[in-house]
């Protein structure tokens, strides 16, 4: 399997260890094992129980994975083609935009650090 994104709610968070399972109803209601969640810039995200949160999993695999951060889920729409989910952002855009945007970002505050 290859690289998906997916929607779920926060099932527990550790704090402590900046790690949280994710519950997929959409899935046959799966629960992953404790996956990290991304510290941009080296920032802990917070999260609460029952958190909308977009997860990345690189191998398509439960135990492969990566939170991304919590979501509006009124501002992400699932849509089902057969077996497969969409993600549409609403206002426009694409997960891959945002994830190309995240990385320029990246390179840009990268550039600004190596100047100061």
């Amino acid at each position: 399997m290859g690289t998906e994104i997916r929607c779920g709610y926060v099932s527990s968070y550790d704090a402590e260890n900046n790690s949280a399972s994710i519950f997929y109803p959409h899935r046959n209601g799966e629960t992953t094992q404790m996956l990290p969640v991304l510290a941009p810039f080296g920032a802990a995200q917070t999260l609460k129980k029952d958190d909308c949160v977009l997860v990345v999993h690189m191998s398509g695999a439960e135990v492969d994975g990566v939170v991304l951060g919590r979501v509006d889920p009124e501002s992400v729409m699932l849509g089902a083609t057969g077996t497969d989910l969409s993600f549409n952002i609403a206002g426009g855009g694409s997960i891959g935009g945002i994830l190309s945007k995240i990385s320029a970002l990246e390179q840009r505050v990268s550039a600004v650090e190596k100047k100061v």
